[in-house]
């Protein structure tokens, strides 16, 4: 009996249709830790009265741009001569590298420029991070008007340890975080998660080359700052990966990788790397960042321009599974991570994942994992 291709969907849609186009679109509620340097630089900003902020995590003796997190305010002119000179003429900077802190004016720190007066107010914020390399976490910030105080210091170094604190503890059991850099050098891992990638052995080129592979294919037009994700076999463990390209500074050697990896229970997702047809490559992704709409198989197969019965079939043999599973897999992993992560209602749980009820969702959790989502949340809190 032929297979029915009409919908693959684990639940109708009721908002009365979908997108027609691949534009990826941002999670909601899901935020990782690169999301808070907004909230970083926004606190400085306010609690400093600052106008000009850049952070990084560098190696003083080579500073390169790919190490920056944030620039804002600063020119990227200005900045980019200024890592190229190794902060060799920047007192302000140096100082901070040997004390932690320290304060001073735009002249010291070499920041003069039509934009940036010499006597403008700079403060620097340093913390040594990192063997063989001997990073630093560095905050520089300036304002207007007004020298920079010990107080002033004391604030900046508390905001930067709560943020950096943030990095290098994960509250998530099993997360790894890293910052890669354009030439795939890990800048910056958290150092439990540095601890498992050294134990497993893992290396990052490989994996980054598959993953700039993965995003060519199922992302086409992808841009810096989106955020996506991605299941591969990694050390002989199955990962969930999300990752999101970024750059302070506009030009190719900026560019820097934030990754989450976590790993993923046996039967949640399947495993799904460079696939032969760019075209169910192409759908992946898209249902990767659509499962909470839970798309009908009509609608993906016409993004990808081939007929749903064609679909379905190259589907499942090029995925490993068929595309309704592959939407179930996806929609029911997403909700276990947020009843391990996240405090919010079941019910809530259940609309962000794209099912229509909190009945609905209950009776097929339970039916794919053998525990009500009640259940799931209070065992992964034992």
């Amino acid at each position: 009996m032929p297979t029915n291709t009409s919908s693959f969907a684990a639940t109708p849609a009721e908002s009365g249709g979908e997108s027609s186009d691949m534009k990826p679109r941002k999670r909601t509620g899901l935020p990782g830790w690169i999301d808070t340097t907004r909230d970083l630089t926004s606190t400085i900003c306010n609690r400093l009265r600052c106008d000009r902020v850049l952070v990084g995590i560098i190696v003083p003796q080579r500073p390169r741009c790919d190490e920056l997190i944030v620039c804002t305010g600063f020119s990227p002119g200005g900045v980019q001569v200024w890592l190229e000179s190794g902060f060799r003429s920047d007192s302000v900077l140096r100082h901070a590298l040997r004390t932690g802190a320290a304060a001073g004016t735009a002249g010291e720190s070499q920041w003069v420029g039509p934009e940036i007066p010499a006597e403008i107010p700079v403060a620097c914020f340093s913390l040594p991070e990192g063997f063989p390399d001997r990073r630093h976490w560095l905050v520089t910030a300036s304002r207007p008007s007004g020298p920079f105080t010990d107080i002033d210091l004391h604030a900046l170094s508390l905001i930067a340890r709560q943020w950096i604190a943030q990095f290098n503890r994960p509250r998530e059991e099993g997360l790894c975080r890293l910052l890669v850099g354009n030439n795939d050098r890990i800048l910056h891992a958290d150092p439990a998660g540095e601890a498992w990638l050294s134990a497993a052995q893992v290396d990052i080129k490989p994996l980054m080359s598959e993953l700039r592979d993965v995003v060519q294919q199922r992302w086409p037009k992808f841009a810096d700052d989106e955020l996506h994700d991605a299941v591969f076999n990694l050390a002989g463990r199955c990962v969930w990966i999300r990752f999101e390209r970024r750059r302070a500074l506009p030009v190719d050697a900026a560019e820097q990788w934030y990754l989450e990896l976590r790993p993923v229970e046996e039967g949640d997702l399947t495993p799904v790397g460079v696939i032969e047809d760019e075209r169910i490559a192409r759908a992946v992704g898209y249902i990767d960042d659509h499962y909470n709409d839970s798309p009908g198989l009509n609608i993906v197969a016409d993004l990808v321009e081939i007929s749903a019965f064609h679909f379905h079939r190259l589907f499942s043999k090029l995925v490993g599974t068929t595309p309704k599973q592959y939407v179930l897999q996806k929609q029911i992993h997403m909700a276990k991570w947020m009843l391990r992560t996240r405090r919010m209602p079941i019910s809530a749980i259940a609309s962000q994942t794209g099912f229509a009820s909190h009945g609905h969702f209950t009776s097929t959790f339970r039916r794919m994992q053998n525990l009500s989502p009640t259940e799931y949340r209070e065992k992964s809190e034992d």
